[in-house]
């Protein structure tokens, strides 16, 4: 691919809509973004597109956050080897991601700014995917 501006993301200032700021620089397809519940970061998954000029043909997705405020981007779960299939936000602002190992995908949970995933312990098998619902329960007292 000679040219992967196409794929990137950009973000546009609506008080002046012919600036546009390209916020990614690499060659992969970013998607399945998501703005954290502090909205200071987007999270995306990435597949890469230059599988022909490193040593082995990555096709693991990989996870990564943007960081709104200083441009910053962060691959979460860096040390986790196999393909990153899914996430979600807990309340407390780590993450649940879907990892696959083999041919099991298992859940797991990252805590910033630690680089490793916690396995959480569930049946054997495959998770398809994840959802987070945060519930407040709400007490009345009528007198």
């Amino acid at each position: 691919m000679e040219n992967s501006d196409g794929f990137e993301i950009y973000s546009i200032d609506l008080r002046n809509t012919s600036t546009l700021s390209k916020l990614t620089n690499n060659e992969a397809i970013e998607f399945e973004l998501q703005l954290s519940i502090d909205s200071q970061h987007v999270l995306f998954r990435t597949l890469s597109l230059n599988s022909n000029k490193g040593k082995w043909n990555n096709t693991q997705f990989r996870l990564h956050s943007l960081n709104l405020i200083n441009g910053q981007i962060t691959r979460l779960g860096e040390n986790f080897r196999g393909s990153i299939n899914g996430h979600a936000f807990k309340h407390d602002s780590s993450i649940y991601i879907l990892g696959q190992l083999g041919t099991e995908v298992q859940i797991y949970t990252h805590h910033l700014p630690i680089k490793d995933l916690i396995r959480h312990n569930g049946w054997n098998g495959t998770y398809e995917s994840i959802t987070v619902i945060q519930i407040q329960l709400l007490h009345y007292l009528s007198i």
